[in-house]
């Protein structure tokens, strides 16, 4: 499927939201942190850029989906160091042995379905960490209550990889087409909402 004019300056204009996270979003933020947010936000800029100058076969390519899981396991990890560092050594076990799986079954062509519930599984607890936590840190009070605009990313972020899930296993929820238009607007908005929701981090 080609891309539009449209399509393309949707996905520029993610790759610009990434960058500018990178650049001013997380300033202040402590050092691991920051290394955990410029892993995941720059996946996502070269993911963009991959994107519009050679179409969508390249999230065909092994490389793109082991890369891509970076994105939302290095947003989960630095909210976790963010606002609850005593999760930190569990969630990055976790991060760990699922990074490796997708690794390993992607790597050696593991029959289809191992593969897809390693990613599944991998994807579907950091995207719960990047939805939960921060509605949880602001119900503590840790946080201003714009902090929930992450929750509001990591929505989308969701919704994205179920789509692109299902596709994978040939059991589409919506048409490729469909999936295929909706793809930019949600990668475009979730990044809007992420550079919104940092703001307001800190009380």
């Amino acid at each position: 499927m080609k891309l539009t004019i449209l399509d393309r300056l949707l996905f520029l204009a993610t790759g610009l939201l990434s960058g500018y996270i990178i650049a001013f979003g997380i300033e202040g933020f402590e050092l691991p942190v920051m290394i955990a947010f410029t892993i995941s936000f720059g996946v996502m800029l070269i993911a963009s850029l991959m994107i519009i100058i050679i179409g969508y076969e390249i999230l065909e390519n092994s490389i793109v989906v082991i890369a891509a899981t970076l994105v939302p396991l290095g947003l989960a990890i630095g909210l976790v160091i963010l606002k609850f560092p005593q999760w930190f050594i569990p969630y990055l076990i976790f991060a760990l042995v699922g990074f490796s799986g997708i690794i390993f079954t992607r790597v050696n062509q593991t029959p289809g379905k191992a593969s897809v519930i390693t990613l599944a599984v991998t994807h579907a607890i950091s995207g719960l960490t990047i939805v939960a936590l921060p509605i949880y840190s602001v119900m503590l009070g840790q946080s201003r209550f714009g902090f929930v605009y992450v929750a509001w990313g990591g929505s989308l972020i969701g919704l994205g990889g179920l789509l692109l899930m299902f596709i994978k296993m040939k059991k589409p929820i919506l048409s490729v087409e469909i999936v295929m238009k909706a793809l930019p607007w949600i990668l475009t908005l979730m990044m809007f909402f992420f550079s919104l929701g940092l703001r307001y981090a800190y009380q």
